[in-house]
């Protein structure tokens, strides 16, 4: 039986695999794999997150389109539900459509003074009026401005 020390030598020296071709473009090819499968899960999310906002924007248009043929306190109320609901899904997660104020706060959301300085101003007050004073054709009008002026806002 050969000796401890005797022993070590007997050991074999780690030898690794010589790297062939083949091996070095197996893995430039599962790099490439993994970089196509990240670039096409990127593109189906980016699909996704535009596809939900051109739908809200959608819906709200047809909304606004469908108002149009009710009597202008009916119509009024409507366009104010549209307008409530642009601010709920833009400022998702917070107070934007409550209180006395939404829609000031929509309107700097907006990048507008339309709810504020311009026509729009009284129609919160318009709400509880019986002969309301804004015209409901020209709410519709700047609606349509601003309902595609919020597609181009985050609406997550």
């Amino acid at each position: 039986m050969p000796e401890a020390a005797d022993g070590l030598a007997l050991l074999r020296d780690t030898i690794l695999p010589v790297e062939t071709d083949a091996a070095i473009l197996a893995d430039w090819a599962m790099a490439g794999a993994f970089g196509l499968l990240a670039a096409i899960l990127v593109s189906i999310l980016a699909r996704l997150v535009l596809t939900h906002r051109d739908s809200a924007n959608r819906q709200e248009m047809a909304a606004l389109i469908a108002s149009r043929k009710l009597e202008a306190a009916e119509r009024m109320l409507a366009q104010v539900r549209i307008l409530h609901g642009m601010a709920l899904r833009l400022d998702a997660g917070s107070d934007a459509a409550a209180g006395a104020h939404w829609l000031a706060r929509l309107g700097r959301h907006l990048g507008t003074d339309f709810f504020t300085a311009g026509s729009g101003a009284d129609l919160a007050e318009d709400l509880y009026r019986k002969n309301p004073s804004i015209d409901p054709d020209r709410l519709d009008r700047e609606m349509v401005g601003l309902i595609k002026r919020a597609g181009g806002r985050r609406s997550w």
